[in-house]
């Protein structure tokens, strides 16, 4: 992704030698926060026989690196970083986690229900109050507990579609950025609104395929 983002620039006449290793590709912030991160959890979990004080590290390391990173002005590397620590946590407790929405279904679906009414309204209320940003920290925290639990109600790995997504998972993480930069802003209809659905679903596909297909050739040269 990184050649061909860098290709893209110098075909564009905006590439520099100076922002080659600062931004290899699109939001290429996220590249810096996973080697702080990787350092990070070998030191929460380094000699932990106990998993309960390991999450209990990585979640104080959270706190330290948020504050840190936002005292830096650093918005997108503590804007979005909660979901780390929720998903390293959720990983000790999956099966409690799936036993309890299983058995209490119409609860959960209330509590994800509600989720999804509070960060509507927070959209809302940002883009026609105050202008808050619709990836604040409140979308990045509950967006994680949507995707489990509908991974969940569609039968978890033994659904074809979410296995299939799950498997190219790391490649749409690679490739998304470079997509929604270089079609983000496009107009596919008139209406505001069913374009932005339009070039929602439009990034979606192209990314599944882009993904698929890094994926296959990954294989191919590792195989």
């Amino acid at each position: 992704m990184a050649i061909i983002y860098q290709t893209w620039r110098v075909c564009n006449g905006i590439f520099d030698w100076k922002l080659l290793f600062l931004e290899p590709s699109p939001l290429s912030w996220f590249i810096y926060a996973l080697l702080m991160w990787y350092v990070g959890f070998y030191i929460c979990f380094k000699g932990v026989k106990n998993h309960r004080m390991g999450i209990l590290r990585i979640w104080i390391f959270t706190a330290i690196y948020m504050l840190w990173t936002f005292s830096q002005n650093m918005g997108y590397y503590w804007i979005s970083i909660l979901p780390m620590p929720m998903a390293i946590t959720y990983v000790f407790y999956e099966d409690k986690a799936r036993d309890y929405i299983q058995r209490h279904p119409y609860l959960s679906l209330s509590v994800v229900g509600g989720m999804f009414a509070m960060v509507m309204g927070y959209t809302l209320y940002g883009i026609h109050v105050h202008h808050l940003p619709g990836w604040g920290p409140l979308v990045y925290t509950t967006l994680p507990i949507w995707v489990v639990y509908l991974t969940y109600m569609l039968g978890g790995a033994r659904n074809v579609i979410t296995n299939f997504l799950g498997r190219i998972s790391y490649e749409i993480y690679i490739v998304h950025g470079f997509i929604v930069m270089l079609l983000g802003d496009i107009i596919l209809v008139s209406n505001p609104h069913l374009n932005s659905i339009s070039v929602i679903l439009l990034l979606l596909a192209i990314t599944v395929v882009s993904a698929w297909g890094l994926n296959l050739l990954s294989r191919r040269i590792t195989c």
